[in-house]
């Protein structure tokens, strides 16, 4: 077997077009992320800080029924899968005689899996209501024709 190394000229070539490439304008910082920018201190008695400008504009995501659908569908869908394979591990058609637990194990974890991303997919569609107190109805108040009695006949 014949080994061939690289000629030091080649190396040298190599190393000196990657260490002299210049940044390319993906690399740069955007004007928003400008204060992250590093300015090294020259006076040790005076500590450079970096301010970070946050964004005012954040996003609120309401909160949804995402926790409930994924375990109400991964135990649907678990518990469904297990005893499918266990039933069909324990068919008389395959000779069943041996324990298959680990068919059973199988199936339930296979089920817990999708069932539950399936289940939060579909529950993250839903969305919880607020729990703010200033925006609930005030009770309502009786009217007249709510006290009115009808007397009978």
């Amino acid at each position: 077997m014949v080994r061939r190394s690289l000629s030091f000229p080649t190396v040298l070539t190599v190393l000196v077009f990657i260490g002299g490439a210049a940044p390319l304008n993906a690399q740069a910082l955007p004007r928003s992320f400008a204060s992250l920018s590093y300015e090294p201190a020259g006076n040790i008695t005076a500590p450079h800080l970096v301010r970070l400008e946050l964004g005012d504009s954040t996003r609120r995501i309401p909160k949804t029924y995402w926790v409930e659908g994924a375990l109400i569908g991964g135990t649907v869908a678990g518990l469904f899968l297990a005893s499918l394979a266990g039933g069909l591990c324990s068919d008389s058609d395959s000779g069943g005689n041996e324990p298959c637990w680990d068919n059973v194990l199988l199936g339930a974890v296979i089920g817990f899996g999708t069932g539950g991303s399936l289940g939060a997919l579909i529950g993250g569609q839903f969305k919880k209501p607020s729990k703010d107190r200033n925006n609930v109805d005030p009770p309502a108040e009786p009217t007249a024709q709510d006290s009115t009695v009808v007397a009978p006949r």
